[in-house]
């Protein structure tokens, strides 16, 4: 589950909050991250692409169409591809 803890309407968010759990080990994890964007060439934030979260060495990125990517030193460890709920 991914909750923005930031006001309706801003485009960016740099405080939203992840609450996943692990599939081997049931083990719930709770992370804190930011909005990604594309970028118009003057710098104004454009179109959502993704959520970015960080847990010491280890980056998570939600991507807009739900692909879970968990990388570690850039090496990818994770690859996963998951389905928005918006009923919650």
């Amino acid at each position: 589950m991914i909750e923005s803890n930031c006001i309706e309407g801003n485009v960016t968010c740099d405080d939203v909050t992840y609450t996943g759990k692990s599939k081997r080990s049931g083990n719930e994890i709770i992370l804190t991250g930011h909005t990604l964007h594309t970028y118009l060439s003057d710098g104004t934030p454009s179109i959502f692409i993704g959520y970015e979260l960080v847990n010491g060495d280890f980056v998570y990125v939600i991507s807009d169409s739900g692909l879970l990517t968990v990388t570690q030193d850039q090496r990818v460890l994770v690859k996963e591809q998951g389905n928005w709920d918006w009923s919650k």
